[in-house]
């Protein structure tokens, strides 16, 4: 007897009817050298200004014996750059004579001495180094004029020259000047503004305008 085999038939899936399996979208686990996805090239880290230890002296006169400084020639460049602008003060006095009850002869009596801060009023500056026609101190002991004006070194250049410097003592002097100052000006205002008060005695009235800064070893 012949066994016969019966097959049940399969349907055939319409597109209403037919799913497609699932999958994750990323690999849990890629092999070793095998990126999945391309990753986004990493930003440079952000720039951040060297800060050194610096004292300030009388005037705003700032000195600065930082190691960093003084051996990398564009760390000093940009300490120089960030630097702010001239304190410029105007200094006020009253002043008044005494005699002297003893002698034939006056003394003088200070009835008022402050300053007043004017750097506020000061317009953005520029930064250049001394002109070749110009005895100064250009990395010897003594002062001499430079080279010719088209070959002349920029701040920038300065500022290597002094850190490539192999001399056991050394110093970089950096100093901002206040250019156009109407100083006639502001003292005649300084002036009847004090004598509106009703003050009869002598009035003094001078102007520190420049700030110091100086790196060295």
């Amino acid at each position: 007897m012949k066994a016969t085999e019966e097959s049940t038939p399969t349907a055939t899936p319409t597109s209403s009817s037919f799913e497609l399996p699932t999958y994750p979208n990323t690999i849990a686990h890629a092999p070793p050298g095998l990126n999945p996805e391309p990753s986004e090239p990493e930003s440079p880290p952000a720039f951040t200004q060297y800060e050194p230890t610096t004292r300030t002296l009388r005037y705003g006169k700032v000195v600065a014996h930082d190691e960093h400084l003084n051996n990398d020639g564009e760390a000093l460049y940009q300490f120089i750059m960030a630097i702010g602008p001239p304190l410029l003060l105007m200094h006020l006095r009253g002043l008044h004579l005494v005699p002297n009850s003893s002698k034939p002869e006056y003394h003088t009596v200070t009835d008022f001495s402050f300053y007043l801060d004017l750097s506020a009023l000061l317009a953005p500056g520029r930064l250049s180094a001394i002109s070749p026609d110009q005895k100064r101190y250009r990395g010897s002991r003594f002062e001499h004029l430079g080279g010719p004006v088209e070959d002349a070194p920029s701040v920038r250049d300065w500022c290597h020259d002094y850190v490539g410097s192999s001399a056991p003592w050394k110093k970089f002097n950096l100093h901002k000047r206040v250019l156009g100052l109407k100083k006639d000006t502001l003292r005649a205002c300084a002036y009847r503004w004090i004598r509106a008060t009703g003050y009869e005695g002598n009035i003094e009235i001078s102007f520190t305008a420049e700030r110091r800064y100086s790196c060295g070893f």
